[in-house]
């Protein structure tokens, strides 16, 4: 050991600092940790999965509800009575066919 004290104070200053940086430097590297961005993925994904399903299965049922109501409304139209619906509670009608005008005489707006 008196050998490596010697080769070692025989250094100077600078040169003691540069061994000691090589030798006993800690170096840390900043690596980014995916797991909590996995784990949000594997929470979003299914969510945003199962609102797209949802909304397409909304819109059929929506194209659909369309659909029957256009078609109750040409059957409604065309019949040869005049449809109405009257609201009691407020005493007058939410609804009068179309029919009024021509068997009446009266616009459906009066």
């Amino acid at each position: 050991m008196g050998l490596l004290n010697r080769v070692l104070d025989s250094f100077s200053d600078e040169e003691k600092r540069v061994l000691a940086d090589k030798w006993f430097s800690i170096q840390i590297e900043k690596v980014f940790d995916y797991t909590l961005l996995w784990q949000l993925l594997a929470v979003i994904i299914p969510i945003v999965l199962a609102v797209l399903y949802w909304n397409r299965k909304l819109k059929s049922a929506e194209a659909t509800i369309r659909k029957s109501e256009a078609k109750f409304r040409a059957l409604v139209e065309s019949s040869q009575t005049v449809p109405f619906s009257f609201n009691l509670a407020l005493g007058r009608y939410t609804y009068i066919g179309s029919q009024v005008e021509s068997w009446l005489g009266y616009t459906v707006e009066s």
